[in-house]
């Protein structure tokens, strides 16, 4: 037997599983959101269940794992955020399945470990603060990124403060990574950019290392503001004569006011609406160069 914030769950002899109550996010597993006047036939052959909040979970006596309703944080395991409303199919091969309001655990017949869901504090014990989507292995030993801070933006000439807390065996090193290469010297929990200057601006993350091997947490970008952009983009174009053509002039620390001058009669820097190329009228940037014929 098993409970949930509004349901229950139960297998009685034969191996058959049956549900009552709530059944808002489809735990039931009936197909609708409705709840019904008495139990719920689900499934047969079950040997094991586990239910949590508006989700619901059973292990069949051939080892496959089934799992429906409330699945905002993916914890059901199936590989998307939807609720379901008929049991989906999640694994194969599995002892016994937990369930907690927003995430899984699962145990393998070979004696493994799985999580599914959320991360949150690396309560899965998995690298990185990511949600699961799908039962990933939880390896014993490996470091776990617990919190992350990673500032999105500093202005010129101010100190920028990144840090990541971890546990994992033996003692921690770390190596702090900008654009995924290594920061000489960045290699403590505590990270300082001094002076921030233009070319400090890019995507940071951090790899932490213990006795059992590496993580690499999440990334975050870091944007420098009131400083000159910095051009990361080639300033020389070919293009045919006659044939209208566009190019994208890209910049790092995503400039505020951003120009052209000096340009070949003909061509313009373009402010329209384009989505596609990251133009935005409101913003007041150019985004590219375009034939203006």
């Amino acid at each position: 037997m098993a409970a949930g914030a509004y349901h229950t769950l139960y297998v009685t002899r034969g191996g058959i599983l049956w549900g009552r109550g709530g059944n808002a996010s489809g735990q039931l597993g009936n197909g609708t959101d409705q709840q019904g006047a008495g139990a719920v036939q689900i499934a047969s052959d079950v040997s094991s269940v586990s239910a949590a909040e508006e989700s619901s979970f059973f292990v069949k006596t051939d080892g496959s794992l089934w799992a429906m309703g409330n699945n905002l944080h993916g914890q059901l395991g199936d590989g998307t955020r939807q609720s379901r409303f008929l049991p989906v199919l999640v694994g194969t091969g599995v002892q016994s399945v937990s369930a907690a309001p927003d995430a899984t655990f699962i145990i393998k017949k070979d004696r493994s470990l799985w999580g599914a869901g959320s991360n949150y504090r690396a309560k899965l014990g998995l690298p990185n603060l990511q949600s699961r989507l799908e039962p990933a292995e939880v390896v014993f030993g490996l470091p776990g990124v617990e919190s992350l801070s990673i500032p999105p933006a500093a202005n010129a000439g101010e100190t920028a403060q990144f840090a990541v807390t971890a546990r994992g065996a033996g003692n921690l090193t770390y190596q702090w990574r900008k654009n995924g290469v290594p920061i000489p010297g960045a290699t403590s929990a505590k990270f300082v950019i001094g002076v921030v200057a233009a070319a400090d601006g890019g995507v940071y993350d951090v790899v932490v290392t213990g006795a059992r091997g590496s993580v690499l947490s999440s990334a975050g970008n870091f944007a420098v503001l009131n400083a000159a952009p910095v051009i990361t983009s080639s300033l020389s174009v070919t293009a045919a004569d006659g044939v209208p053509f566009e190019y994208r002039v890209v910049a790092n620390n995503d400039a505020y006011v951003f120009g052209a001058t000096g340009l070949p009669q003909g061509l313009g820097d373009r402010r329209d609406h384009r989505p596609d190329l990251g133009c935005d009228p409101d913003s007041r940037n150019v985004c590219g160069i375009s034939d203006r014929g």
